[in-house]
């Protein structure tokens, strides 16, 4: 008898080996992320790179000036999108510790799983959303201050209806407040 029950799996067996698997296939997506982003990066880096090179190339002329000045502006966006990523990876670290915490997640840690809540831009606190658009802005304004011989300044407020908006407006001008209809 036995021997019998030592050839069946017991429950407690079946649950670590459903953790283990489900541990395993996490830190497979990890990885597998991981390496993606790390990809796209050095392909976006080597871009630039090779832009730049072309533009050392070229002849000197408005020709040169125009090509380095959206070379930049490409950077800047880069920079500030890459931002944003550290910014909501790092927001996806906090509530992952969080949910860790928790003890009304420990049957769900103890079976394998992750905190199913992920962390987006629109979770961000107004100042990092402020942050990232000001980055924006800063290159929409440096590359149209090339273009125009002037640099475009905006007030404080107008970068955060910016942000509040969730993204640059392309003609570089303050967002317009939504007008209010009263109903009689």
């Amino acid at each position: 008898m036995g021997a019998a029950r030592a050839g069946k799996p017991k429950k407690d067996d079946r649950a670590r080996l459903a953790k283990e698997a489900a541990e395993q296939a996490y830190k497979y997506i990890d990885e597998e992320n991981e390496y993606a982003e790390k990809a796209t990066a050095q392909r976006l880096k080597n871009l630039l790179e090779a832009r730049q090179q072309e533009i050392n190339l070229m002849q000197d002329g408005k020709d040169k000036e125009l090509a380095q000045i959206a070379l930049n502006y490409d950077r800047q966006k880069q920079e500030a999108d890459e931002y944003r990523r550290e910014e909501v990876a790092r927001l996806q670290e906090h509530l992952d510790k969080l949910w860790e915490l928790d003890s009304r997640n420990k049957k769900a840690r103890e079976a394998g799983e992750r905190n199913p809540v992920r962390a987006r831009f629109v979770d961000l606190t107004d100042d990092q959303k402020t942050e990232v658009a000001r980055r924006h802005v800063q290159a929409d304004t440096t590359r149209g201050s090339h273009r125009q011989g002037r640099q475009k300044v905006r007030s404080p407020r107008a970068l955060a209806r910016v942000a509040y908006s969730g993204g640059t407006d392309k003609s570089n001008k303050p967002l317009p407040r939504r007008k209010q209809q009263a109903k009689r």
